[in-house]
């Protein structure tokens, strides 16, 4: 499975999931000597290595049932079309859980809906006063 950014790891929000990820987290320090950290970002990618290079059944075991909880809570993965790449290229910026809209890059449009006038012509006033940008 494909690592999550950091704001994306709502599967880590589920206790079912949890669980499954700290037993995980405990046989691999138990079998390699390694702590694996829920605060790691690519903490999938760390869980499928040690339990694809592990001996012990447990792991593998806890692991299989952790992907499978994974795959009922966001469902299978579709093969990426070409709309998918591009939104796999340039990251969405979130805020508090939303997408965020990204600004216009067209200057002219931006000016021209404040009246054509430009940040640099217009006056400010300051407790009665015009002041001068220089």
């Amino acid at each position: 499975m494909e690592a999550l950014s950091i704001d994306s790891n709502n599967w880590l929000m589920h206790y079912p999931t949890l669980r499954r990820v700290n037993q995980c987290r405990r046989q691999i320090q138990a079998e390699f000597g390694v702590r694996v950290h829920l605060s790691d970002p690519a903490l999938r990618d760390t869980l499928a290595h040690y339990a694809g290079h592990s001996r012990s059944r447990r792991l593998q075991e806890a692991y299989a049932e952790l992907r499978l909880a994974l795959i009922e809570l966001e469902g299978p993965d579709e093969p990426a079309g070409e709309d998918d790449r591009q939104d796999q290229q340039k990251p969405r910026r979130m805020y508090r859980g939303r997408p965020v809209p990204e600004p216009d890059t067209d200057t002219e449009a931006s000016e021209e809906g404040r009246g054509g006038e430009s940040s640099r012509a217009r006056t400010i006033v300051y407790r009665g006063r015009t002041l001068n940008p220089d």
